[in-house]
């Protein structure tokens, strides 16, 4: 009963977020645009600075103290000894899928031509930020958002093919960078802490879920309640699917599983033609969250809600 209320005040928020900056004029909508990505680009030097320096000094203290706490915690590990940069974040997947939203408002307000350099070089430390997150799974929704909206929008685009092998090459980079300092726990299938087997089993069990509560769901908050009593196999606990689609059917049946769909839908189909950067970005949002979960943290969800506002 906590975690459904929880759950729904958690939602009323979001709701009201939405209301605000929907009832919002065009001038505050642009500066709210400019207040998020100021907000993002401090988080983004931050994490810069963790992954370059912060880290380290972590590390050396760590050791100084003679602490076995990396030894006790595969979540610390994972994060100090690959240098995943997090910020201010959770974990580096739900700061992934907040700088992914932020870079393309930033590019926004970039491609305008009455604003000062720091502007322009907000997208690049951005992006540098999100490469150091090392989450596969942002990278993959912000490739398919941005190859999604360029099919799409083809004919509109001037130098076609000069583009596509810019993005082509830059991705590749940033793959390669991502793959090979997290190789062990991305291509180790016989690993229960690989990403891909970790999510697989997440589904499996949500799909167990929805079965044996297809109409109504197991409740609000409920997800991990329930899970253990679904889980195939090796891996760690979750409070989620990774999957909005399958939590939301999961937790909350039919009606939950309608809603979701369509709220993904009146979005698309609102921003596709209010604005393209409004548009990649809660795209690439959504995308992200077939694979995960910021969907339902906050932290990153909460800014999903205002672009859906700024797109009204």
């Amino acid at each position: 009963m906590q975690n459904s209320i929880r759950e729904t005040i958690k939602l009323v928020s979001c709701f009201s977020v939405f209301f605000l900056v929907r009832q919002a004029d065009e001038t505050q909508k642009k500066s709210l645009i400019k207040t998020i990505v100021i907000a993002a680009l401090i988080i983004s030097l931050y994490s810069i600075y963790q992954y370059f320096w912060g880290y380290q000094g972590t590390l050396d203290y760590l050791k100084e103290m003679n602490s076995d706490f990396i030894l006790k915690s595969s979540y610390a590990k994972d994060i100090l000894i690959t240098k995943r940069s997090i910020g201010t974040f959770p974990s580096p997947n739900i700061l992934g899928g907040y700088l992914i939203m932020a870079l393309f408002l930033s590019l926004s307000i970039a491609e305008s031509k009455d604003h000062s350099m720091v502007w322009y070089l907000a997208p690049f430390l951005i992006v540098t930020a999100l490469i150091l997150t090392k989450s596969m799974g942002a990278w993959l929704s912000f490739v398919s958002a941005f190859i999604i909206f360029f099919l799409l929008s083809y004919k509109s685009f001037k130098h076609k093919k000069i583009m596509a092998l810019i993005f082509f090459i830059f991705i590749s980079l940033a793959a390669f960078f991502i793959t090979i300092s997290r190789q062990e726990r991305l291509l180790d299938l016989n690993d229960p802490q690989n990403s891909i087997i970790q999510r697989m089993g997440y589904w499996r069990a949500a799909s167990g879920i929805i079965k044996n509560h297809f109409i109504s769901g197991v409740g609000p908050g409920n997800f991990h309640e329930v899970f253990l009593n679904y889980k195939v196999g090796g891996g760690t606990d979750t409070r989620y699917a990774h999957n909005i689609v399958l939590h939301q059917w999961a937790e909350t049946g039919i009606t939950g599983l309608i809603a979701i769909i369509f709220l993904i839908w009146a979005f698309i189909k609102k921003a596709f033609f209010k604005s393209k950067y409004l548009f990649l970005a809660g795209l690439a949002f959504i995308l992200h969250n077939f694979i995960d979960s910021t969907y339902f943290i906050s932290q990153a969800g909460l800014f999903w809600w205002m672009i859906i506002g700024l797109s009204e």
